[in-house]
């Protein structure tokens, strides 16, 4: 009796220690299958782009451009700025990145109209 019941122990042993090194194979090969796997499992870099968050200034103030804004964009060098189509004197403003929006009006000569 004792030895059909140390043969059931080892044999319950055995399966277990084949199912621990089953798994641990298995998670070792998926860990090489995306590894070798191309590029595509990564984030696609197109639309990722360099954005640093200043704070909310100009904050609470009433400038010329603020009024009625229906879209805003920049590139390297520019803001661009579009006041809504219901006004009767729709604008475009273009403002240079390096000139301070709380300051910005039609008569500064560095806002240009387009």
């Amino acid at each position: 009796m004792k030895k059909i019941i140390m043969t059931q122990l080892e044999t319950k042993s055995q399966k277990r220690s084949l199912r621990t090194t089953l798994f641990v194979g298995l998670l070792v090969l998926g860990q090489a299958l995306l590894l070798w796997a191309p590029g595509s499992l990564s984030a696609p870099q197109a639309y990722e782009a360099y954005y640093r968050f200043l704070g909310d200034y100009p904050d609470q103030e009433e400038t010329e451009w603020a009024e009625d804004v229906q879209g805003i964009t920049h590139d390297q060098n520019n803001w661009f700025i579009t006041q809504g189509e219901d006004r009767e004197d729709s604008k475009l403003w273009r403002i240079p990145v390096e000139h301070d929006l709380n300051n910005v009006s039609c008569s500064d000569s560095r806002v240009p109209n387009v």
